[in-house]
């Protein structure tokens, strides 16, 4: 339905021609896309696994201390949490470009 939706708008409004001086290569944007995303989901993913190894040692060496072990369990429920949120968030931006014409990876995972 949301496609449906795109595809009317864009019919609606025709051909744009972008200004001059502005680059009009879709092929361009499509690289920018993917790289933008893979940087970003490497950095996330980079920093949600620092947590994990934190929380690790935050269990580790809490020595039986209930509220260094419930510190870590919410750090690592966070770290796990975020990993599902950028996933998502990539996979979101990948189908609305697919879904406006640009060539992109279906997703971010096995893509």
């Amino acid at each position: 339905m949301l496609v449906k939706l795109l595809t009317d708008a864009a019919d609606a409004l025709g051909t744009i021609v972008p200004p001059s001086g502005v680059p009009n290569d879709p092929g361009k944007l499509d690289a920018l896309i993917s790289k933008g995303l893979t940087l970003f989901g490497t950095i996330a993913i980079v920093l949600a696994v620092a947590f994990i190894i934190y929380a690790g040692f935050l269990y580790v060496t809490s020595g039986g201390d209930t509220g260094q072990l419930e510190k870590a369990q919410r750090t690592l429920i966070w770290a796990l949490v975020g990993i599902v949120v950028v996933v998502a968030a990539a996979n979101l931006v990948l189908w609305v470009a697919g879904a406006l014409g640009f060539k992109v990876p279906e997703s971010i995972i096995g893509g």
